[in-house]
């Protein structure tokens, strides 16, 4: 969990699951040669016949393409390890060995990317205003065919992609947003009165909706209700 984050604009450059993903994708482009296959002319006949040799298939492996990534979450705290598992399958599956390196210091980050040569590959960065500067200075990589090709497009909440998408070019994905403060909603009074809970966010209020319910149930009587957020949240 990302810390000292609007809760509104909450996003990082890239990571995790929407990361491997993009990876995936780049990887699926890299297609193989196809085989190249020779004809020898037919050799002469002899009387004596010829022996015949087979050499054993030599299979070689290449070795593993290097990323790192630089993260928030240092590599002993819970989301560290949770990243750290979730990355073996994939490293195991497309022969990539990801280097990871907890860090906050957002502002040499940002340094090392004008610089021409970053020590990593992928970032996840939380100054969403810095991290657009950077895309629009063209520092960033324009993530949207991958986004596409992966299908990871489509899962996006377009509110927290906004921010970085520059001239209609994706260049971040978000990694975790704070939704806290919320509306909560006590149900059965809710039940009581007849108001439907949403239990999908497809099914989600509107702002309209929220002031539509609040004034029903003030016309029916009750009275308890109030927006409100925690005491020790930030706004």
């Amino acid at each position: 969990m990302m810390r000292s984050v609007s809760r509104t604009t909450a996003i990082a450059i890239v990571v995790v699951l929407a990361v491997l993903a993009i990876i995936t994708a780049i990887l699926a482009t890299q297609k193989p040669a196809p085989p190249t296959t020779t004809s020898a002319p037919p050799a002469t006949s002899t009387s004596t016949p010829q022996a015949t040799t087979s050499a054993p298939p030599t299979t070689t492996s290449a070795p593993p393409q290097k990323l790192v990534v630089y993260g928030p979450w240092g590599v002993n705290t819970p989301e560290g390890q949770i990243f750290l598992q979730l990355i073996k399958p994939f490293e195991q599956q497309y022969n990539v060995k990801i280097e990871y390196v907890g860090t906050t210091d957002y502002g040499t980050e940002a340094q090392q990317i004008t610089s021409g040569s970053p020590p990593f590959d992928v970032v996840i960065f939380a100054p969403v205003s810095l991290a657009r500067q950077l895309a629009e200075g063209g520092y960033l990589t324009d993530l949207t065919p991958y986004l596409q090709q992966s299908g990871v497009m489509s899962q996006l909440i377009p509110y927290y992609v906004e921010p970085v998408n520059v001239s209609g070019r994706i260049y971040g994905v978000p990694v975790d947003a704070w939704s806290k403060p919320g509306i909560y909603v006590y149900v059965p009074t809710l039940q009581k009165y007849g108001i439907p809970t949403p239990t999908e966010i497809s099914q989600r209020w509107n702002w309209g909706q929220f002031l539509g319910y609040v004034q029903e149930l003030k016309a029916k009587g009750s009275s308890r209700w109030a927006p409100a957020r925690p005491t020790n949240g930030p706004w």
